[in-house]
């Protein structure tokens, strides 16, 4: 299972794969389709060690990094962990940028800065390049942004943890980029 979604329906799918003898794995990936062009996306697994095993040869033609989590699921919530973080960082960049306007600076310079300097960042980078170039992008990756900021709330509240400022500033970022 490539796509995000939540660990209760990666084990629903295996239930039913179980039942006619299918093995499953949640391998969600980081990484855009470049990444995976160049063989360097990032697989996150969820599942069965030996089979993992078994599928490794073909994770590894597009991935430079495969981490095997735990149990069916895992992968899945260390997913959403990784996006609500790179969310977060969205609304942090964009926050510099809006400053540095406000402050009279031009705004390109200050984009090339920040993405090249010391505050660089793979969601500043994604901002600068995708998403502020792109408003269909935008709307696109909203709804996105959105569905795995919800589905990590209910990951952390069902393993008892209190709120984390991250999702507030990852649903932040949905606020931000919708045109």
């Amino acid at each position: 299972i490539h796509r995000t979604v939540s660990a209760d329906t990666c084990v629903a799918i295996s239930a039913a794969a179980a039942m006619v003898g299918v093995e499953v794995l949640d391998i969600p990936v980081s990484g855009q389709r470049e990444e995976a062009l160049r063989g360097e996306l990032v697989a996150i697994v969820g599942g069965d060690a030996a089979v993992l095993a078994r599928a490794l040869p073909v994770l590894q033609s597009y991935s430079g990094l495969v981490r095997h989590m735990g149990p069916l699921g895992s992968g899945q919530n260390m997913k959403l962990v990784n996006n609500v973080l790179g969310f977060a960082n969205g609304t942090i960049a964009i926050m510099a940028i809006e400053a540095a306007e406000a402050l009279g600076l031009d705004p390109h310079s200050a984009m090339d800065v920040l993405c090249a300097g010391g505050a660089s960042s793979a969601a500043l980078v994604s901002m600068v390049r995708k998403f502020m170039p792109d408003p269909t992008f935008c709307e696109r990756a909203s709804g996105l942004m959105n569905k795995d900021t919800r589905l990590f709330s209910a990951f952390r509240e069902r393993a008892g943890l209190a709120r984390l400022p991250l999702e507030d500033l990852a649903l932040d970022r949905v606020k931000h980029i919708v045109p």
